[in-house]
């Protein structure tokens, strides 16, 4: 466990086997089911036999939490959308860092993320960006690397903007899991302070569509803790139309991906012309064109790569 701040003793006394009640009643201003539930879907993604994904960190946080068992709130629908979605956004990272080794990565609303534990090449220099109580709870997690910086401020003030130096250096900016819960203002006045913050950066972000909004909100209703769901996107369209400035470079449509994954009557759902464009998307805005994308997924091949994507 040598991975791990000094401090995680002092946090695991604190949660021992409690269950997910407990864990939440005792921190409930600072966790969220949402925030341990994504890193809880990416730790139960690694222990499967062909895993979407591998992140071993997460299960060894999850299991030095006493968490493993813990009853958390959620479908497997969801889990493998999340599996997924961090398999699309690593493969994209990597493929950026290939390219730009001594890149700055800048991770906004970073949560419990851990994706620069599964990227990192040594030498890119990396920004978690999130609230105070967050990176509060983010420094009792993780050790302290010197490549890792953290900038304890909310992603809809432009203060965090001007907190990080890129030196002209690369810059690749994650907004993952952000959109959907800022309004479209400042959805569209945080993508304003970034293009002019760092001009020629690469962006990728996530969103959900409309339809997908509406189920998650009925969902939600049995979450007391949910975060609240303020804007979705139509199409991939209506995610470009937030800021001229950036040029659509190539889109992924979660539900696209690992079919196999899914029941007889999922599978039929979302292949419905008015369905198939449903759910999580995933844009990539002004990055380089010689660069090898992942590519969509046929259901043939799915159960073949379905395996680590290291």
């Amino acid at each position: 466990m040598s991975r791990f701040s000094p401090e995680l003793k002092e946090v695991k006394c604190t949660y021992g086997k409690d269950t997910w009640e407990r864990l939440m009643n005792d921190h409930a201003q600072n966790i969220t089911s949402e925030l341990l539930f994504s890193l809880w879907a990416r730790a139960a993604e690694t222990k499967r036999n062909n895993p979407v994904v591998r992140d071993e960190y997460a299960v060894e946080l999850i299991r030095w939490l006493g968490l493993e068992h813990a009853p958390f709130p959620g479908t497997p629908t969801e889990q493998l959308d999340i599996a997924i979605r961090t398999r699309i956004i690593d493969t994209i990272t990597r493929a950026f860092i290939a390219n730009n080794p001594t890149a700055i990565i800048i991770a906004c609303r970073v949560g419990l993320d851990t994706r620069f534990q599964r990227v990192d090449n040594g030498l890119i220099c990396w920004y978690n960006v999130d609230q105070p109580r967050i990176v509060q709870l983010r420094q009792k997690l993780f050790p302290t690397m010197k490549r890792v910086h953290y900038v304890p401020i909310p992603v809809t003030a432009p203060e965090w903007c001007r907190a990080i130096r890129t030196d002209n250096r690369p810059v690749l900016i994650i907004l993952e899991q952000t959109s959907m819960y800022l309004e479209r203002k400042e959805l569209i006045s945080l993508l304003d302070n970034i293009a002019s913050a760092f001009p020629g950066s690469t962006l990728i972000m996530d969103a959900i569509t409309t339809q997908e909004m509406r189920r998650r909100r009925k969902q939600n209703r049995n979450r007391p803790d949910a975060a609240e769901l303020k804007w979705a996107a139509r199409n991939v369209d209506s995610i470009v139309a937030l800021n001229s400035e950036y040029v659509m470079v190539n889109e992924w449509i979660v539900n696209r991906w690992h079919r196999d994954r899914l029941s007889f009557w999922q599978r039929i759902r979302t292949s419905l012309p008015w369905r198939k464009n449903q759910g999580s998307l995933i844009v990539l805005m002004r990055y380089p064109e010689n660069v090898n994308l992942p590519e969509e997924e046929t259901e043939e091949d799915e159960t073949a790569s379905a395996g680590p994507d290291e």
